[in-house]
């Protein structure tokens, strides 16, 4: 009897010491959710800016459905697949958070990968104008 105690004692506790952050075989990984949850925020930007703005006879819900979907395209995933994961990251808030922080910090350095100055050389080669030159002596080339 004690022996059984012993061993029902050992396995709760090595069940109990197991970690909960797991993430099982058919969620994305975090790298790859934050891949996606950032194209979709940028996704959601690009149609708020410009295609909304730009045609107002556009429906919102359906050109988002649209987006996500070439999103989810890129990113060889479905959107069932997604919404799983999405659920047990929010169901895990330690892991979404990591996702979460790791966004923030991407977005703080975007914009400065965007936009850079470009300093433009002038490639065209300066001639001078030789009919002004001969305008001003006041004669033409003798020929």
């Amino acid at each position: 009897m004690r022996a059984v105690f012993r061993i029902l004692l050992v396995s709760i506790f090595l069940i109990a010491c197991q970690s909960r952050d797991n993430i099982p075989y058919n969620i994305l990984s975090q790298s790859k959710m934050q891949a996606v949850l950032w194209d979709m925020i940028q996704a959601d930007q690009f149609l708020n800016d410009y295609r909304l703005i730009k045609d107002s006879s556009l429906d919102r819900g359906t050109e988002s459905v649209k987006l996500y979907r070439q999103i989810f395209t890129i990113h060889h995933i479905s959107k069932e697949q997604f919404q799983q994961s999405l659920s047990f990251y929010r169901d895990h808030p330690v892991l979404f958070k990591v996702i979460l922080d790791s966004m923030d910090a991407r977005s703080d350095i975007a914009p400065t990968e965007v936009i850079r100055p470009q300093i433009l050389t002038d490639t065209v080669r300066h001639f001078t104008d030789t009919i002004r030159l001969f305008k001003k002596k006041k004669r033409l080339p003798v020929r």
